[in-house]
């Protein structure tokens, strides 16, 4: 039981009025960091990239130069591009890692990604053939919006755009665009996609692609 002086509780002191003013200020911090965290949230952007094949899955070969490699350069590559900014650039695979498809499309799905890009290199029996392909599902109206925005490109302008029923397109929900990056079985694609020059011009595209 508290006993006051004179039958009179004390007026408020300053250290109740400091205490006050203390938990107003850690209210209204509480609420500006809640305010800037939304608007971070909202603002950051996913995109993914499957860097196709990895592990006992070589993807194309030639001779020593294999399709895994190069596709896993380039996204590495992306990915350094966008660190430190509003993108967040997650790879399917950052290492020589063999995931299932069915695995990709679920953990795609689960990030919920504004766009994917599903990279790729070609080969041919035929090997005068060159070029870039992208594919996509020509029913899935958002993927064809990303293809339309990969083709304003350079280097993808003129590649040819091929309707296909890749698992991975038919599975991710997100906008997704399958791209073969050239042959490796043509001299002068292979010469291109293991070159830094070569690399560097397809993170560009890339790039533009995703802002």
């Amino acid at each position: 039981m508290i006993i006051f002086l004179n039958n009179k509780p004390p007026t408020p002191s300053l250290y109740y009025k400091v205490n006050i003013m203390k938990n107003i200020l850690k209210l209204l911090s509480l609420t500006v960091f809640t305010v800037l965290f939304s608007f971070t949230s909202v603002d950051k952007r996913v995109v993914v990239i499957d860097a196709g094949h990895g592990g006992q899955d070589n993807g194309v070969a030639h001779e020593e130069v294999y399709e895994k490699d190069i596709v896993l350069d380039i996204a590495k590559k992306v990915q350094e591009h966008y660190k430190n900014s509003n993108v967040e650039i997650i790879l399917i695979r950052d290492d020589d890692t063999f995931v299932p498809l069915s695995e990709r499309a679920e953990y795609i799905n689960s990030l919920n990604p504004d766009m994917v890009l599903s990279l790729h290199i070609n080969s041919s029996d035929n090997k005068n053939r060159n070029g870039m392909e992208i594919y996509v599902l020509k029913d899935k109206e958002n993927s064809k919006q990303l293809v339309e925005k990969i083709k304003q490109t350079d280097i993808f302008k003129n590649a040819e755009v091929k309707n296909a029923r890749f698992i991975l397109l038919q599975k991710v929900k997100a906008p997704i665009a399958f791209l073969e990056l050239g042959f490796l079985t043509n001299e002068t694609d292979r010469n291109y996609l293991t070159s830094d020059k070569g690399q560097s011009e397809i993170v560009d595209a890339l790039v533009q692609s995703i802002q």
